[in-house]
């Protein structure tokens, strides 16, 4: 391949191309390669450079080329490479790029031209690799780019609008797409889960809304890595507010003159992440991966080997690099005019004659959300490599938050000193409110005026509850015999008083007239008593098991009524009580104990029963015999359907209880293609298993650690019935009526009264 450099001469500055004698001074091998890559060339593209059919690589990347794209470049119809990012291009893309039919690889980052991206690059069908980014212009939809043969795309910062089209999720070859900081709308379409085998994709920086798709937050990942959107703009704060941070982007805590300490910031980082710094009320975001990057260590950080001269050179030894955009958050800050200084020293370069100290670093500095910077070069601005420059800015804070964004916009070389280093490189930042001054305390009358209004308010407080009766224990309740009905916990149980009553705050917050009513409860010693409304027919699990009378359970839940997902994981859904309902619907259809139905052979659980029905066509063998043949088998079919569908393993196709209530109202079908197939995972039947050897496990647990006893009887309590349970009559004249408080859930009687 023939590489041609500029060169100089007499100590002029190279400038343009001299194309009177390429053909003869280069040859044949002029004609087939042609890179210029990283030199400082100038002035318009030679239009003779049309006249090389066989020319099938150009890179002029990173020089100072001008004015437009000569036309006459439509003639390279075997061009297979082009590319002329970090330029000064004028005009706009030539829709004559659809002649290079060849073409592979186009690469345009921050060359200077103007969108819109023409139609005819729809017609490339051989590209792989397609990038262009940081267009002057509007865009204004998303160009047709539906090339099945693309392994990168990346249409970054190129001011395209409207939603995200649909053929992008037929793209299935992707390996990288990258469509951050334009201006798309509305929801990721549904058929990018075809895309879950991307390594990565970025949307930051758009307008999207909507749900994020399930595989993107997935572990293994590589889109998201796994880690949560940061979006701390307005950030409720519940910390202590502050008027400073400062940090040593990408090294250890560092103290100067033992006044001020720059925090420690070493994470790694990765082509998608985040770090919130929960305990000093700041946080970075990166993004981006360091494509075609030779360096044998693909750090997010970097550390100077060499010796720094500059005064507090510790601040410099580390530093932060990002290969698209890297923003650092400051949060919980007061509002007002603060100073920023950001601490840059090029590190990575080498300071001598080799080629590596030709290496360009170009970016963009935004402060909140506004550019102050346009083409920062650390090298430049320092005056060499290996020196420090301080960049000065003010910024208002008006809501707490302040945003640093140090942005890649397609400048500088991409392949010195190794191919693949470019992007925002930061050594430290300080943030200071000069006008700030701390509170200097409270005075002395200011402290006595708040004594004396805490203790009337405390006395005011007691009167009110004295006069309520709380204080007395004066028992609310109508002394006339009225029926109640009281569940014992066991006095075995772990669980302690406070949890006790918390759990009955959550209880008695649930009021509904289908609900039975919590009246009140009752502590004393380990005696644990609940106290409801009397319901004369008593419980649904009375009625259908009137021979198991005693239960066990654990404080988490019922056995065989809790969602796979919580019981094997602790992972509680909002979906969870639908399956709950599931299970409770077919005890109702089928008149047994979801865990208690005997076969002749074997114990069978009631839903793996149901689903084995299910898959024989023989859905009526589950009901209840005690109905014989007096039911509607429609009605029925779709009970089952409906209880099936709310207990699959998955919490995602499980129905919401409003969609529940519409098809057992015959508003809706069932989807019975959504009923769970007892044979068509081996991942579910796995589940199957553990969810079992759980069963064993709490059917062979002697201990009675965090658990509770109810044991059902029919007879009236009595003050001897200690072991009395389940909810059954009470009078509530007995003698121990003294001890039953009513509950009132405007104070903290409970708390403050009732717990010792």
């Amino acid at each position: 391949m023939q590489n041609i450099e500029s060169t100089e001469s007499s100590g002029h500055a190279p400038t343009g191309i001299d194309e009177t004698h390429l053909p003869q001074r280069y040859g044949m091998n002029f004609d087939i390669c042609r890179s210029l890559e990283f030199n400082q060339l100038s002035g318009p593209i030679p239009r003779k450079l049309g006249s090389l059919p066989l020319l099938w690589k150009l890179h002029l990347t990173s020089n100072n080329f001008s004015e437009e794209l000569p036309k006459e470049l439509a003639n390279l119809t075997n061009l297979q490479e082009f590319r002329i990012g970090d330029n000064h291009f004028t005009g706009k893309i030539p829709d004559f790029i659809k002649n290079w039919v060849n073409l592979t690889k186009l690469v345009i980052l921050g060359s200077g031209l103007e969108g819109p991206i023409p139609p005819g690059i729809g017609l490339l069908t051989k590209l792989s690799d397609l990038r262009i980014s940081d267009l002057n212009g509007s865009q204004p939809s998303f160009p047709s780019v539906n090339l099945t043969s693309l392994r990168t795309l990346i249409l970054r910062s190129c001011n395209i609008n409207g939603p995200l089209p649909e053929y992008l999720g037929t793209m299935t070859n992707l390996k990288l797409l990258d469509l951050s900081f334009n201006n798309l709308s509305g929801k990721i379409p549904d058929n990018f889960i075809d895309l879950s085998k991307i390594d990565y994709m970025y949307l930051t920086g758009n307008l999207l809304s909507g749900p994020v798709l399930p595989w993107m937050m997935a572990p293994t990942s590589n889109a998201l890595e796994n880690n949560p959107c940061l979006s701390l703009r307005g950030f409720p704060c519940n910390k202590k507010w502050r008027s400073s941070f400062h940090i040593n982007c990408g090294g250890e805590e560092v103290s100067l003159n033992g006044k001020k300490t720059y925090e420690d910031d070493r994470d790694q980082g990765g082509a998608s992440n985040s770090n919130y710094r929960s305990t000093t009320n700041w946080a970075f975001s990166s993004t981006g991966n360091f494509m075609e990057d030779n360096r044998t260590k693909k750090s997010f950080t970097l550390t100077n080997l060499s010796i720094l001269s500059m005064k507090n050179s510790k601040l410099y030894m580390d530093a932060r690099i990002s290969p698209i955009s890297l923003t650092y958050y400051g949060f919980c800050l007061v509002n007002g005019n603060y100073t920023i200084n950001l601490h840059f020293a090029e590190i990575m370069f080498d300071d001598g004659k080799t080629y590596s100290s030709l290496g360009r670093r170009i970016f963009d500095i935004y402060i909140q959300g506004m550019r102050v910077q346009k083409d920062f070069n650390i090298v430049d601005a320092a005056g060499g490599i290996g020196k420090e420059i301080i960049m000065n800015y003010t910024a208002n804070v008006t809501d707490g938050t302040l945003e640093i964004r140090l942005y890649w916009a397609g400048k500088g070389t991409t392949g010195l000193p190794v191919r693949g280093v470019y992007g925002p490189l930061i050594s430290a930042i300080s943030v200071q409110n000069p006008d700030y001054k701390p509170s200097k305390g409270i005075s002395t009358g200011a402290v006595v005026g708040i004594v004396a209004a805490v203790a009337f308010a405390i006395i005011l407080l007691l009167g009110i509850l004295w006069w309520r009766g709380f204080l007395t224990r004066k028992d609310t309740m109508d002394q006339d015999g009225t029926l109640i009905a009281v569940k014992q916990l066991s006095s075995k149980s772990k669980q302690g008083n406070r949890e006790f009553v918390n759990e009955i705050g959550m209880i008695s917050a649930l009021q509904h007239p289908y609900l039975v009513k919590l009246y009140g409860c009752c502590i004393e010693g380990n005696q644990l008593l609940l106290v409801y409304e009397y319901m004369e027919n008593n419980s649904l699990a009375r009625a259908l098991f009137e021979d198991d009378t005693h239960i066990s359970t654990r404080i988490a839940g019922t056995y065989g009524y809790m969602a796979p997902e919580y019981a094997m994981r602790g992972y509680l859904t909002d979906k969870a009580d639908v399956y709950s309902f599931g299970i409770v619907t077919l005890e109702i259809v089928s008149g047994r104990s979801n865990t208690s139905y005997k076969t002749k052979e074997f114990c069978l659980y009631l839903l793996d029963w149901a689903l084995v029905l299910k898959q024989k066509g023989d859905l009526m063998e589950l009901v209840d015999p005690k109905l014989g043949s007096d039911f509607n088998k429609t009605e029925v079919t779709v009970m089952i359907n409906v209880a099936l569908l709310c207990a699959n393993v998955s919490p995602a196709v499980r129905p919401a209880m409003s969609s529940v209530v519409s098809m057992l109202e015959g508003r809706t079908v069932p989807e019975t293609s959504s009923v769970p197939d007892p044979d068509a995972s081996n991942e579910q039947m796995k589940l199957k298993g553990m969810m079992i050897e759980l069963q064993k496990s709490l059917e062979t647990d002697t201990s009675d650690q965090g658990q509770i006893e109810i044991v059902s009887t029919d007879g009236p309590y009595t003050a001897s019935s200690a072991s009395a349970g389940d909810l059954y009559p009470y009078t509530a004249s007995s003698a121990s009526a003294s001890d039953l408080y009513p509950l009132n859930w405007d104070s903290k009687v409970l708390e403050n009264q009732y717990i010792r």
